[in-house]
């Protein structure tokens, strides 16, 4: 400068070269600008360490004080559960003594009252009674009688001791009235159960039958006139007992309507009894001769104490008891009034 400054070539050249560094000084600090301009737009945050510790901490924290109210309300429902455990245990005990209070009370009322067996059986079934056999007229002989059956059991065979079924039953067969008074024109049974003498049910009438004379061959064997019953009478359902019994009215009558079957004066003039089972609960099959015994009706007697009742006349009945398995093929023996020794 000092040299040449009045040199216009030199000025010219000094001057281009302060435009271009004007120019570059102004082009940075548009840049700068704009880099200012997109950091104060898009500001990124610079965490401290310790403001970053702190606020750690308050999160930890935070999460503890939430922990120990979990706790809190935890313990607290445990205890509450706790009390209704107590009040539930207390109230249960308070039911178990009034209970027993009262058992006590039940025993001293039943030990105060007269004790009488309650019987597991159910009412004698009267409607499940059936004819097996029809009646005969008036005139005809014994000998047509023996002709009732197709069929003849071996009694010692189909009626000897088995195993009881209680759902299936037993069967009754009422066969035959014997020594029936020449002056009595026609007879009826009543049968009933009863348990330890007391009656179970209704009485079950049956149906009113004309009474026969007695053949030669009969009257020597049992005095009097006979009448065919031909009754068949299925009790199912029955759970055996040794105290169950089965108890037959007789009705008599020296009237009777043939063509209505009805009957005039029917009268109850004697009873028999049979127990049913025996100590092993099985069923006392097997053909039985009953006498009938004067009355009046005492069905809470023994056997021995009964053989002590007076005999009505000569009448017995001739039944047979068999398990229900066996009723099918009893059905199909005959009745004959003058074979009547398997009745024992």
């Amino acid at each position: 400068m000092q040299s040449g400054g009045s040199d216009p070539e030199v000025l010219a050249h000094m001057h281009d070269l302060e435009a271009e560094a004007l120019t570059l000084e102004q082009a940075k600090h548009r840049a700068e600008s704009k880099i200012k301009t997109r950091r104060m737009k898009f500001p990124h945050r610079v965490l401290d360490p310790d403001v970053l510790a702190v606020e750690q901490e308050n999160q930890r924290l935070e999460e503890e004080i939430f922990r120990i109210q979990l706790a809190r309300e935890k313990h607290k429902g445990e205890h509450g559960l706790i009390d209704i455990q107590k009040d539930h245990i207390h109230q249960m005990a308070s039911l178990q003594a009034e209970i027993a209070f009262l058992r006590r009370e039940k025993e001293k009322d039943r030990e105060r009252r007269p004790h009488h067996p309650q019987a597991p059986l159910s009412v004698f079934p009267g409607s499940s009674m059936a004819v097996t056999h029809p009646d005969l007229p008036l005139d005809q002989s014994s000998k047509q009688h023996s002709l009732m059956g197709s069929h003849v059991t071996d009694p010692l065979q189909a009626l000897g001791p088995a195993p009881y079924d209680p759902v299936a039953g037993f069967v009754i067969f009422y066969d035959l009235v014997t020594g029936v008074e020449a002056t009595l024109r026609s007879v009826r049974l009543l049968a009933g159960l009863y348990f330890n003498g007391q009656k179970l049910g209704q009485t079950t009438p049956m149906p009113p039958v004309q009474c026969q004379p007695a053949g030669p061959l009969l009257s020597t064997k049992s005095p009097g006139n006979y009448a065919i019953l031909a009754v068949k009478q299925p009790v199912p359902r029955v759970q055996p007992s040794p105290d169950l019994s089965l108890v037959i009215e007789i009705q008599t009558s020296e009237g009777l309507d043939l063509f209505s079957h009805e009957t005039e004066g029917l009268v109850t003039c004697g009873w028999a009894k049979l127990d049913l089972f025996d100590q092993h609960n099985q069923v006392h099959s097997g053909h039985w001769r009953l006498p009938f015994r004067s009355l009046p009706v005492q069905a809470s007697l023994s056997p021995g104490q009964l053989n002590s009742v007076p005999q009505l006349g000569n009448m017995e009945l001739c039944l047979r008891v068999a398990n229900a398995r066996d009723g099918d093929e009893q059905t199909l023996e005959e009745i004959d009034p003058n074979n009547t020794n398997q009745y024992k």
